[in-house]
């Protein structure tokens, strides 16, 4: 129950992300696409010089490079939206994997709970001399184990969260609404 107020408070202090805003961000901040934007822009101005260039007599250019130059400008556009295209799902499965394994951390955390319980209603009954070592020792076995698959989960959902950073262009200072 502390956990879990505890958990609440931190969720009110950060900064909430939410699936739209981290793809909007990372469609706007992300350096990879930034890069095919550029180029983008290059091929265009290239197909801009060749069909200004043309109707000059000075410097005739033939139908070919003026094919090359708008051809390389409509590659780079599918180059461009490609590589959105890519940038949106990578955001999606980011963000869906962090929000699993957020729910995965909250869920080994309520576990964590009765195994806690049971092992000391086994240490108890060991002490009372009405269980058996083994029992004590089984019990610990599964908290630790419990407490394995917590930091797991704790670890996986903070990986998953600096890869979206990351990816979005922001720092690590938020937390994710579950979709």
């Amino acid at each position: 129950m502390v956990a879990q107020v505890a958990l609440l408070l931190l969720l009110s202090q950060a900064k909430v992300l939410t699936f739209d805003q981290a793809l909007n961000e990372a469609a706007t901040q992300n350096l990879d696409l930034t890069a095919v934007r550029t180029r983008l822009e290059a091929a265009r101005l290239l197909a801009d010089r060749a069909w200004a260039a043309r109707p000059s007599a000075r410097f005739p250019l033939r139908e070919r490079e003026l094919g090359d130059a708008f051809s390389g400008g409509l590659v780079a556009e599918l180059e461009e939206d490609q590589a959105h295209r890519v940038l949106q799902l990578r955001v999606g499965q980011l963000y869906l994997a962090a929000a699993t394994f957020a729910e995965s951390a909250e869920l080994q955390e309520k576990l964590l709970v009765p195994t806690r319980a049971h092992e000391k209603a086994a240490q108890a009954r060991n002490a009372a001399g009405t269980g058996s070592k083994l029992a004590l020792v089984r019990a610990r076995l599964d908290r630790l184990k419990a407490e394995e698959e917590l930091g797991r989960a704790k670890e996986s959902y903070q990986s998953s969260l600096r890869a979206l950073a990351t990816l979005v262009g922001r720092a690590g200072d938020f937390e994710l609404e579950h979709p």
